[in-house]
């Protein structure tokens, strides 16, 4: 079952689900791993980065250094204690597996890694 956001914002949103894992594909074109913040309360993923304006080469205006900060609720039965987070071509991608349903404490910071592969909870990181 694949589930698609409306928008066609920058951060536009799929939540898939693949047997025992779920996995939250954000789109972040533009930032890297270091300006990516990732954090999790209850059932709760918090995604927030920023881009720095930068002086050198030319901007459009809508180019510039900003920030973003959204929310996604995910279902009850996601393993939240669980999470893996990777970024790869614009893509924050938040995997865990499905089905134990435990809350993660609030506040509980997600490292993301920089990633050549799909993430996976399995999948070692590169």
């Amino acid at each position: 079952m694949r589930t698609t956001s409306q928008t066609s914002s920058p951060l536009a949103a799929d939540v898939i689900f693949e047997g025992d894992i779920i996995r939250l594909e954000v789109k972040v074109p533009g930032f890297e791993h270091a300006v990516l913040d990732v954090e999790a309360s209850g059932h709760r993923i918090t995604v927030s980065g920023r881009r720095p304006f930068s002086d050198t080469g030319h901007y459009l205006p809508m180019e510039r250094g900003w920030a973003f900060r959204r929310s996604f609720n995910l279902p009850h039965e996601t393993d939240m204690k669980n999470l893996h987070a990777r970024v790869r071509d614009g893509v924050l991608t938040i995997s865990a597996p499905f089905g134990a349903g435990r809350a993660a404490p609030n506040g509980t910071p997600i490292e993301v890694q920089p990633s050549i592969f799909a993430c996976h909870p399995d999948a070692a990181a590169i």
